[in-house]
């Protein structure tokens, strides 16, 4: 569990803000841990801005659907814009 059990969830936050400077990670897998709606909108402002990130396993989380599909908007974006360079 990434987030002691959903108690703390500021050390994933910290990672999520991180990734917003992020320009070699291209897969992450956060399944099956729990993550509430507060961690899927923070995936969707970091993916706002980064550009590099193509592959994010989140399956088995407590995200909302309209989360999720802003999400999957954004990893679709980045794989694009990947497979075009």
């Amino acid at each position: 569990m990434l987030t002691a059990d959903k108690d703390d969830d500021e050390g994933m936050l910290l990672m999520i803000e991180q990734l917003k400077y992020n320009e070699t990670l291209r897969h992450l897998n956060v399944a099956n841990n729990r993550l509430d709606e507060k961690i899927g909108k923070a995936f969707v402002e970091c993916l706002k801005v980064n550009h590099t990130l193509t592959n994010l396993e989140f399956s088995f989380n407590q995200f909302e659907v309209h989360t999720v599909r802003k999400i999957q908007e954004y990893l679709k974006r980045n794989k694009a814009k990947f497979d075009a360079e």
